[in-house]
């Protein structure tokens, strides 16, 4: 009979402790789901070749994370600029292969708030290497940006993991479900320590590319960036191989968040 009743106090603990990091989960969505944003912005790609540029426009839609009250937003490089760091593709011009090298813009960038408003946003900062771009608000002429409440802090409490431990991601379920804050689990499948420490994550729900993760006991983790070869082997017509989402590390992007920060204290408005 004792035996029995350790039995389903043990059982109780384990469900407990499945408990805890959903409530945890739970917890972190509630609070960080405002600092979770859509941000767009219209693509611009040059194509050079046969003497003239081939041009195309095409909306583009991403998510980042606010970081600061005054509305620093962390964004991943690679989703802003698809061709940001690739090399030369091939293509053909007169039936002839010729090698080229693809030009990406992005215009007309807006972070979108928890009420619907669209702030039209600046690039301030990017780092290819580490695939982040940091944003800030750019309100028009005679209009004040505005305050952000909810910001996601990665220079306090942040923690480090491990393989196998569980993780949480956040982040929204996309315009077609009226960006509608959303949470889920998912495991560390490798800690990666040189040239330096990142995180490979198992295929279990993440927020996507510049969406935060945080530990069981809700600390933050890191950001969901994408890790990529760039460019490819000659004459080939990929536009990148080799590529992976992972998790980089808040400790690296604390220190980007002070560089950020200065770079848009000292470039003005044009």
């Amino acid at each position: 009979m004792k035996k029995l009743g350790i039995l389903a106090a043990l059982a109780l603990a384990g469900t407990a402790q499945a408990a805890t990091i959903e409530d945890t989960a739970r917890q972190l969505l509630a609070r960080y789901k405002d600092a979770i944003v859509p941000v767009s912005g219209v693509l611009k790609i040059e194509i050079p070749g046969g003497g003239e540029a081939r041009t195309q426009e095409q909306p583009l839609e991403t998510y980042g994370t606010v970081l600061t009250a005054d509305g620093l937003t962390v964004v991943s490089a690679s989703a802003l600029n698809p061709l940001g760091n690739i090399g030369p593709i091939e293509i053909n011009v007169g039936g002839q292969p010729q090698s080229v090298r693809p030009r990406a813009s992005t215009s007309q960038i807006k972070i979108r708030l928890a009420d619907g408003a669209e702030v039209p946003a600046r690039q301030v900062l990017t780092d290819e290497d580490l695939d982040v771009t940091f944003l800030v608000p750019d309100p028009a002429k005679g209009e004040t940006a505005p305050a952000f409440a909810a910001f996601l802090d990665f220079g306090t409490g942040a923690a480090e993991a491990q393989t196998m431990d569980e993780i949480i991601g956040l982040g929204r379920v996309g315009k077609l479900f009226n960006w509608a804050p959303a949470g889920g689990l998912s495991r560390i499948v490798a800690r990666v320590e040189k040239p330096r420490t990142i995180y490979l994550f198992s295929t279990g729900f993440t927020g996507g590319l510049g969406t935060p993760i945080f530990t069981r006991d809700g600390k933050p983790l890191g950001v969901v960036v994408l890790r990529r070869q760039p460019g490819g082997p000659a004459g080939s017509r990929q536009i990148a191989v080799n590529q992976a989402p992972i998790i980089l590390p808040a400790a690296d992007l604390a220190d980007l968040v002070k560089q950020a920060a200065a770079a848009a204290a000292k470039k003005p408005k044009p």
